[in-house]
């Protein structure tokens, strides 16, 4: 028994030092749960197949198995705490160990609170993940957010992928094409030519969302006329309730995407993007007399119909458009 547990436990420190240690792994988390799945169904096959009974098969599996979990985590930690090189920033010692602690600390969907506290404890440099820096300092916007940084976007900007947006990429070439069809669609011209400005004393969500409708896809979904929320807006306002908890580690909801579509938010999550297909579908079927801001976007569809990869600019777009809808 001692010898298969040294090589579980050599196995996860290997997973570790060799392979979990560099990189990212977000969009990869839910084929990381399959194949350690298929390597334990394998494990306990071999057991059967050598003779053992179904207990003590299972038995050895899920020992083995916690062997090797125990060494890659406990690797995992070691390594966070100790030779991380971020490891001399103050901030949460768990949370340094796991964006998890992060999200427990979310739970109730006020991460700001949790983040202000951290900076009234902690500083103005906080670590507030295992490779992650917050930082509270008004010159951060211009280092980080300026004309002249050259920095890559956090993993939280893969959260529609494989879809693609403007907004949802870590690419600096691809926002800065897809941004350009933006600011036509929005500029002051195209909208001094298109309407006229309507004063709005109450913010209101019916008439943000039947507002979208309009100059998105010139579509009405009727929520004022009926005093009553869209479905589908229901839903999407429903679906966005995961991101307060969860932003933090976004390799959580990506995990529900994968394994759990049809349970709880997440089918509300799938239901909103099948809307927002739903939406730029039926506006495809149609030519308004007045342009709106899918025109732009399925301009550029249609002149690029051989790339495979617009479809997925397309829905991605459009998802952007409808959820910004909602701040209208």
């Amino acid at each position: 028994m001692l010898a298969p547990a040294a090589v579980a436990i050599t196995a996860g420190l290997l997973a570790h030092q060799l392979v979990f240690i560099h990189g990212e792994w977000h969009l990869k988390a839910p084929t990381v749960v399959v194949v350690h799945l298929l390597s334990g169904s394998l494990l306990y096959a071999n057991h059967l197949f050598g003779h053992e009974s179904d207990r003590a098969s299972l038995s050895q599996t899920i020992y083995l198995a916690t062997c090797y979990l125990s060494a890659l985590f406990t690797s995992i930690a070691v390594y966070r705490l100790i030779f991380h090189r971020l490891k001399h920033f103050p901030g949460p010692r768990l949370a340094a160990v796991s964006k998890l602690w992060h999200v427990w600390e979310c739970r109730d969907s006020r991460g700001h609170l949790i983040l202000q506290a951290w900076h009234e404890k902690y500083g103005e440099f906080v670590r507030t993940g295992p490779a992650e820096i917050t930082i509270f300092h008004p010159e951060a916007y211009e280092a980080m957010d300026g004309p002249d940084n050259r920095n890559t976007r956090s993993d939280w900007y893969d959260l529609l992928y494989p879809r693609i947006s403007s907004i949802f990429t870590r690419d600096r070439e691809l926002h800065h094409e897809r941004r350009k069809m933006w600011e036509q669609a929005l500029s002051r011209k195209v909208a001094l030519e298109q309407s006229r400005p309507v004063l709005i004393n109450d913010l209101m969500y019916f008439f943000a969302f039947d507002s979208m409708g309009d100059f998105a896809f010139s579509e009405d979904f009727g929520m004022m006329k009926n005093k009553r929320w869209h479905s589908s807006i229901a839903m999407l306002r429903s679906a966005l309730t995961l991101l307060g908890p969860f932003s933090p580690a976004i390799w959580i909801p990506r995990l529900g995407f994968a394994f759990i579509p049809s349970l709880w938010k997440v089918r509300h999550w799938f239901h909103m993007l099948e809307f927002c297909d739903q939406c730029m579908a039926r506006r495809m079927e149609k030519t308004p007399s007045d342009r709106d801001i899918a025109s732009w976007f399925i301009e550029d569809h249609v002149r690029h119909g051989s790339d495979p990869t617009r479809a997925r600019w397309l829905s991605g777009d459009t998802a952007t458009l409808v959820v910004a809808g909602r701040s209208v």
